[in-house]
């Protein structure tokens, strides 16, 4: 009989009020976790959480506990998982650390973040490659970044794709997305107004496609995501063409997946990503996805969306005319991305972590 895995995770990232991106990735790749057979999960909250805590997630059939190190011990946990980068101040001896590191986006220019965040993200990252008996990232892209960068030995790094963290749209929800679109078809960006996610380009990519094509003329570009480091251009050009380009803000989890599987397209041209979940997002729901070339959302991709340059307006507008006009494009995209999203499940998420933790034990 298999011996049962007795399993730490750090849902710290999970605790906040509207999960997007990591905190949603942490949360499924629990529930799949939790749902295997010789899998004992506890997930463990840093202390800072507990004022918190009416934001911790009720996962079915999962102990939680604070993070103070001799309850790890008692708890007699086998490995231990940090899957936002960090792990705990200490482990007990022998019990294995592994940690997840998303991206470098941190890394990649100062126009992406605050040097305050910059500075702790290098630190984590630091710890991270010093302390981890192994490293999980999302991508080979982000694997071979991380041993560039660090000189980490590539035998300690074991890529685990995710999945899409979205749900079928409910019927109620499009009515309510209806009330946020307003009449008409629309392009969809999808994530936070900045630099890194591109948000300034994609409008001025889509002005210039609606200019060249009267096919555009109906069409709108609507943004779904609060404003991140950087926005100020973003929001200038969305001032400056209220006919044609919407910030919807944050958009409800629950009405989200009714917006997204409305639009005609996914628009996400975006600088840097360590997985791009938006893009499996809209594949599992039938929407065609123009993304940014960058290494990792090209990887994910697996040639099911159309790809531009993330600095190249015209390819970008090109590439928007030719899906926007024409049905026969958009099937293609749909029917490629409906397969390579069939691909991504949790079950083979969590399957794949549980054969990189058993690397360790």
């Amino acid at each position: 009989m298999t011996k049962m895995l007795k399993l730490g995770i750090d849902g710290s990232a999970m605790v906040v009020p509207n999960p997007t991106g990591v905190a949603l990735a942490i949360k499924r790749s629990c529930e799949a976790l939790a749902a295997l057979d010789g899998v004992d999960l506890r997930i463990y909250y840093r202390l800072s959480r507990l004022k918190k805590r009416r934001w911790m997630p009720e996962l079915t059939g999962v102990e939680r506990s604070y993070f103070v190190g001799p309850l790890i011990r008692r708890h007699g946990i086998d490995l231990f998982h940090g899957p936002d980068t960090r792990l705990p101040n200490r482990l007990p001896p022998g019990v294995p650390g592994v940690t997840t590191i998303h991206d470098f986006s941190a890394l990649q220019t100062d126009k992406f973040s605050k040097p305050s965040f910059r500075e702790t993200r290098m630190k984590h990252y630091r710890e991270a490659v010093a302390r981890s008996d192994l490293i999980l990232v999302y991508t080979q892209a982000i694997g071979d970044e991380l041993c560039e960068r660090f000189q980490y030995p590539s035998e300690k790094v074991c890529v685990v794709p995710l999945a899409p963290a979205i749900e079928t749209p409910r019927e109620d929800a499009r009515s309510r997305a209806r009330e946020l679109t307003g009449p008409g078809p629309y392009v969809l960006v999808l994530g936070e107004i900045s630099v890194r996610k591109n948000t300034a380009f994609a409008i001025q990519a889509f002005l210039a496609a609606r200019e060249s094509s009267k096919e555009l003329e109906g069409l709108r570009l609507l943004l779904a995501g609060r404003p991140g480091y950087g926005s100020e251009e973003a929001e200038a050009l969305i001032s400056q063409n209220p006919e044609a380009v919407k910030k919807l803000g944050y958009v409800e989890r629950d009405v989200l997946p009714a917006l997204l599987a409305q639009a005609q397209i996914l628009f996400f041209p975006t600088r840097y990503e360590g997985f791009g979940l938006p893009v499996v997002e809209a594949m599992s729901l039938g929407v065609p996805v123009i993304a940014g070339a960058c290494g990792a959302v090209k990887e994910v991709a697996a040639g099911a969306a159309r790809l531009v340059s993330p600095s190249d307006i015209a390819e970008a507008s090109q590439a928007l005319i030719d899906l926007a006009s024409s049905e026969e494009t958009r099937e293609h995209y749909r029917g490629a991305g409906l397969k390579r999203a069939a691909e991504l499940t949790w079950e083979n998420t969590a399957k794949a972590l549980l054969a990189a933790y058993q690397r360790v034990i």
